[in-house]
Formats: C-alpha cells, sequence, structure tokens
C-alpha cells in the first residue's frame, strides 16, 4: 500500500529537478539524494528527517519541499504536507507549490487521487482510465478499472480480482469477480491484456501477445500471469505496446513499433497490422531513457517526463501530435519539446502538457475545436491555452482542464452535450464530426462547474466530482440516470460520498468507488464487465460484490 501511494503522489506531484552537471556538490545535495531514496522506497520517516535537512541549509530549495510534501501525504498526514507547501511558497515564491496546495486541499478532503492519464502511473487516453482511492480499510477496494469489455478491482489487502472479456486469456473467464493474484500494488489494462505490479516492485502481463506486448520473449498469449521485470514503480499500457519504469528511473519499452513508438531508434513500417515484425516490433523490455519519471502511451505516440522537467515524445506524428513542428514524418527516438513539464497527457492524435507554474499547453489535431485555441487548426507546436491549471483529460474530441481554484473548463466536439454549456447539436440535421459548428463545439475553454476535484471523460460523455464527493455526469452514454442514452447538455448528479470515477473510452461504462470502499458500476455489460452476474446493461449503478475471503 505504501509504494503504490508513493508512486501515485509521485506521479501526481510532478517537480523539476537542477541539475547538477559541471557544478561542484552543494553542501545540501547528498541529504537531498538521500531523501528521494528513501521516498522511493517507502521509508518515509528517513525521508522527512533527510529533506528537513535540506531545507534547514537550504531554505529555498524547491526539491526539498516537494519531496517532504511527498512523505508527509504519502503517510496520510495531508495538514503537515499542507504547512510544508506554505511555507515553501512563503519562502521560495514558487508558483507550482501553490497550485499543489490546492491540489492537496481536494485530495484530502475526499481522500482520494484521480490518475488520467495519469502521468507516470499512466492510463491509455483513447481506452481506459484508472482510478485509485489511496486510503481505504481492509478488504475494500481501493482502485478498480472499466475496461476494454472487462473490469479489475484491487482490494486494499492486495487482491486482485477481474471479470468480463476473457477472449485471450487477459483474465479468469467470469461475469462475476475472480481473484487472480495477491499481493498486487497497482494493476492496469490494455486492449486485450493486463498488467500488475506486486508489493516487493515485480511486474507481472498475461493475456493478449501478438505484438509481443508482454514482453516475455514470446508471442503466445498468456492465461496466467507471467513474470516479466524487477523493481518496477509503474507500468502503462498503450494499443498493442507497453511501458515501465524501474526505480532508478530507466525507460523500458516493448511490444508493437509500426510508427517507431517504442523509441528505440528502429525505423517503423507506418502501417497499420496486428502481426509482430521481427527486427521492428520487440517482445522483450528494451530500455530506452534514463531519469524519467512519468510516461504515457496515445494512439501508436509516446512521451516521457524527465527528473529536469523535460517533456520528450516520440512515435506516430501524422497530426504534429509530437509538438515538434514537423507533422511530416514520425520520430523513432524520444525528442525533447518542452522545458518545466510536471503533466502530460495524450488524447486522440492530440497531446496537453502542464508547466510548472501552471500553463497549459495543447498541440496536434484540433477537430471540433478541441486544442481550445480560438481554431481548428491543427498546431504542430505547443500553443499556450491557460493560466493556473491544476490538471487536464484529454478525451476522444473533447477536452476538460481543471483550475487551480477547484473551476472546470471544458472545450471540443459537443453533439451529445458532453461539454456540459447546454448546448448539444439538436439542430435537425446529421452532425458530421469532421465539421465545427458554431455555437455547439467550442474552441475555447468555457467554465462549466466550480469546487471540482478530478474530472474523468468518456467517448460522448463526462464526469465530475466535487469536493464535497457529489459524482455528476453529462453528455450521451452511461450516465447512471436511470435511462438508456438519454442525453444531458448540463451536469446531472448521480450519487453522493464519491472518491474516485472511471469512465472507459467507446465501451461505454462508468465505475465509481465510495468513500466506504464500496464499487459501483454501470452501463455497457455485454461481456459482463459490470460484475454483477448478468450481461444486461445497467442504467443505475450497482454495487458489485468482492469476494472476501
Amino acid at each position: 500500500m505504501k509504494k503504490l501511494i508513493s508512486i501515485i503522489l509521485i506521479i501526481s506531484i510532478a517537480f523539476t529537478l537542477a541539475s547538477c552537471a559541471n557544478v561542484e556538490k552543494p553542501d545540501w545535495q547528498t541529504s537531498l539524494d538521500l531523501g528521494q531514496k528513501y521516498l522511493l522506497d517507502g521509508n518515509y520517516e528517513q525521508a522527512i528527517i533527510e529533506f528537513n535537512k535540506v531545507i534547514e541549509i537550504d531554505p529555498k530549495n524547491v526539491e526539498a519541499y516537494i519531496g517532504l510534501t511527498e512523505a508527509y501525504a504519502a503517510q496520510g498526514d495531508y495538514d503537515s504536507a499542507i504547512a510544508v507547501l506554505e511555507q515553501g511558497y512563503a519562502e521560495t515564491g514558487n508558483q507550482s507549490l501553490q497550485n499543489r496546495i490546492n491540489e492537496l486541499r481536494g485530495l484530502a478532503a475526499s481522500q482520494t487521487e484521480a490518475v488520467t492519464a495519469l502521468p507516470g502511473t499512466t492510463t491509455v487516453p483513447t481506452r481506459t482510465e484508472v482510478i485509485t482511492e489511496l486510503d481505504v480499510e481492509s478488504r475494500k477496494v481501493k482502485q478498480a478499472i472499466f475496461g476494454n469489455g472487462n473490469s479489475a478491482a484491487l482490494t486494499e489487502d492486495g487482491n486482485l480480482y477481474m471479470w468480463g472479456a476473457n477472449g485471450c486469456g487477459q483474465l479468469g473467464n467470469s461475469y462475476v469477480p475472480v481473484k487472480i493474484m495477491g499481493n498486487v500494488a497497482f494493476v492496469s489494462l490494455g486492449s486485450g491484456f493486463s498488467a500488475a505490479i506486486t508489493t516487493d516492485g515485480s511486474l507481472y502481463m498475461w493475456g493478449e501477445n501478438g505484438n509481443g506486448q508482454l514482453g516475455n520473449g514470446t508471442t503466445e498469449h498468456s492465461s496466467v500471469p507471467i513474470k516479466i521485470m524487477d523493481d518496477v514503480v509503474s507500468v502503462s499500457l498503450g494499443d498493442f505496446y507497453s511501458a515501465a519504469i524501474t526505480k532508478d528511473g530507466s525507460l523500458y519499452m516493448w511490444g508493437k513499433n509500426n510508427h517507431g513508438q517504442l523509441g528505440d531508434g528502429i525505423g517503423g513500417d507506418s502501417v497499420y497490422r496486428i502481426e509482430y515484425i521481427e527486427g521492428i516490433d520487440s517482445n522483450i523490455p528494451i530500455k530506452i531513457m534514463d531519469n524519467v519519471d512519468s510516461v504515457s502511451l496515445g494512439n501508436e505516440y509516446s512521451a516521457a517526463i524527465t527528473k529536469d522537467g523535460g517533456l520528450y515524445m516520440w512515435g506516430a506524428n501524422g497530426y504534429g501530435q509530437l509538438g515538434n513542428g514537423n507533422p511530416a514524418f514520425c520520430s523513432e527516438v524520444p525528442i525533447r519539446i518542452m522545458d518545466n513539464v510536471s503533466y502530460v497527457s495524450l488524447g486522440d492524435n492530440y497531446s496537453a502538457a502542464v508547466t510548472s507554474d501552471g500553463s497549459l499547453y495543447m498541440w496536434g489535431y484540433n477537430l471540433c475545436g478541441k486544442l481550445g485555441n480560438g481554431t481548428t487548426e491543427h498546431s504542430y507546436v505547443p500553443v499556450k491555452i491557460m493560466d493556473n491549471v491544476a490538471s487536464v483529460s484529454l478525451g476522444w474530441y473533447h477536452s476538460a482542464a481543471i483550475t487551480t481554484d477547484g473551476s472546470l473548463y471544458m472545450w471540443g466536439y459537443n453533439e451529445y452535450g458532453q461539454l456540459g454549456n447546454g448546448t448539444s447539436g439538436g439542430y435537425g440535421g446529421a452532425y458530421d464530426y469532421n465539421y465545427y459548428y458554431e455555437g455547439i463545439d467550442s474552441n475555447v475553454p468555457i467554465k462549466i462547474m466550480d469546487n471540482v476535484a478530478s474530472v474523468s471523460l468518456g467517448d460522448y460523455y463526462s464526469a465530475a466530482i466535487t469536493t464535497d464527493g457529489s459524482l455528476y455526469m453529462w453528455g450521451q452514454g452511461s450516465l447512471g440516470n436511470g435511462m438508456y442514452y438519454d442525453d444531458s447538455s448540463v451536469p446531472i448528479k448521480i450519487m453522493d460520498n464519491i472518491v474516485s470515477v472511471s469512465l472507459s473510452l467507446g465501451f461505454g461504462g462508468s465505475a465509481a468507488i465510495t468513500s466506504d470502499g464500496s464499487l459501483y458500476m454501470w452501463g455497457n455489460n455485454t461481456w459482463g464487465q459490470l460484475g454483477n452476474g448478468t450481461t444486461g446493461d445497467g442504467n443505475v449503478p450497482i454495487k458489485v460484490e468482492i469476494p472476501v475471503e
């Protein structure tokens, strides 16, 4: 549990490390290095001691304040964590510390951290979103995923349960939760394959393996978890390819490489295919980079943030989604795009980054104005959209951002009212999403709600949790309001006491965890992914009964 919390907080409270190359080592550097090592190892008390030593020597050391914040928050001591950020902001004036104060207050209020895209512990933006509860009692659900026809729940005692579709052995086939393995710290679902990190840092994978995405040296599917690597702190699954970061900050990737998305310097064949190509794809992990804090996988393109705040991107680039100014060619190696980046999110051929001062930049495919830059022209370089942004979420064709004061802004495609601004595509004609409809879609951010702690986007619908734990949903899809595909162009309150929510992109399902650790699911149930023993869809939240051993 402690390792999971540390991983999530390292990801969600991203920080910029100053380079020490060719500079005499300062007096505080040893303590800073030790503090970061103890933090990664889960030795939070020693980390607190070392970070405090740094602050005594250098009261303006931003890295030490953020490290100390992570150590306190990982133990559930949010009051101390917030106090450290307030002290750090007073001493340094660093805006990123002020931004994190608002984020942690929302986290403390709901005792949760939503991972979207997650940086580091990364979701697959075009497929599924992951939700994580940080502070729950034993045998309660702490993480749940509504995936591509299957679902997963991880309980606080480390047991992983799965149910739903099982075409390639990605779980034990069942319409109700079945235990897969124990001692699990984190789980991720890809397109027909799955991954879990155990409490000792071992990475296990299973399911579909046609492109070598399991990383076990074969292309044979596996119906049981196979150990792939040691010392793993985060894993990300994309469309038939995978990535993992180890404790020393090394990034490894494997699987499909048709657009150079592995970043190993080998040219892709730039065609869509499902078969494994020797010499292009890889069925074993390949080391790509050092000093990586987080990784995100998109639609055949990839992004990583290094410890010095550098954003690197590689892979497919047909719409300029890499942000390097040249949309004509893929990149087979990581290219540095921006500095001072604290968070990155990848959508459907478009990208977003939040810098350490809270600025939001976006670039790539601009269908229906989803970049929010006031146009519908694609952008091949990052364009600044907003200030004071705490988090950003990208769907297929619409986007959302939460500012540091808790305001929710949305923009992009709005045929089904998924922006939540009271309008939709009901104008009496066939809607063409390749065209921008003035007065329906929006190519600039629109304020939708106040007091928002987290937001999650599905294909044509959206969800937000407010700071009081209320869940609101809008758009078309699995809203949970008792209706099947009945559009709503404004937010509708669905449930109370919610700490996290997950929406599935393209599979029309939702999941929510309540403050007592109960899991509720609703929506598409074609493969039994609601876990209620049937294959009938659900239009209201249904409690999933997790077996107690």
